[in-house]
């Protein structure tokens, strides 16, 4: 699954920015095993409008708005069944 997930609330009006990766793909796996799954940012409105953001995106944000950033989750490792 994916990693952590924070939210932030906002208390009044400011311009919020992020910087992050894997969220069109999520991180490879080694040795055969599967991707993880990829990140998911989003912006959910004090109305409950979302918003999805890129990788990389900032928007204004105002009272009672959040901000939800879900970490991608870990590639896996080998391959499952069977002998190897």
């Amino acid at each position: 699954g994916n990693g952590a997930v924070r939210r932030f609330l906002f208390l009044e009006e400011m311009e919020a920015r992020i910087l992050s990766s894997h969220r069109k793909a999520g991180p490879p796996g080694l040795a055969g095993g599967g991707p993880g799954l990829a990140g998911v940012n989003r912006v959910i409105r004090r109305d409950g409008r979302v918003e999805m953001l890129e990788g990389a995106d900032g928007r204004l944000l105002g009272p009672g708005d959040r901000l939800e950033i879900a970490t991608p989750g870990g590639g896996g490792y080998g391959r499952s069944g069977g002998k190897r």
